[in-house]
């Protein structure tokens, strides 16, 4: 059986997604600020109760613009970890296409950035997206790096 999958982002949310949860953040928040003045300057009760309702919506669209950002990210992950954990997380490519290193006994090196707990095979979908650096197993373990479980390398 052969399954096409199409190539998952390195990152929850696209740059589009943070903008536009930052713009509404932002309106949500002025809206919020705006009705606070509003209100503390007014005596009655009938004219402060419109610059409430005013405040309630810029908060709600706070909690909503930040709720279906998190979620959208939500739904990001679980799909990524689902597909790493039934082997069908898509390659960025072949390890040959990709240019990684191999030791002299025509093995592939196993990769890593400074900033991993793990080191991982060169086709590893938790590298997808990231810049990794080819090195010996050695060289790794020194760094204080382990096996990664997921693809064994």
């Amino acid at each position: 059986m052969i399954v096409v999958l199409d190539p998952l982002p390195a990152e929850p949310w696209g740059r589009q997604q943070v903008v536009g949860v930052a713009c509404a953040d932002v309106i949500g928040v002025l809206t919020v600020l705006a009705s606070w003045y509003g209100a503390s300057g007014s005596g009655r009760s009938s004219a402060q109760t419109n610059w409430i309702t005013l405040g309630v919506a810029g908060a709600v669209l706070v909690a909503a613009a930040n709720g279906l950002w998190l979620l959208a990210g939500r739904r990001a992950v679980v799909r990524r970890i689902g597909g790493v954990v039934d082997g069908t997380a898509p390659r960025l490519g072949s390890t040959e296409a990709r240019g990684f290193a191999v030791d002299a006994g025509e093995r592939l090196l196993p990769v890593a950035t400074d900033s991993m707990r793990w080191y991982h095979r060169p086709d590893c979908p938790l590298t997808a997206g990231k810049r990794v650096t080819p090195s010996t197993v050695e060289s790794h373990t020194g760094a204080g790096r382990a096996a990664c479980g997921v693809c064994a390398p």
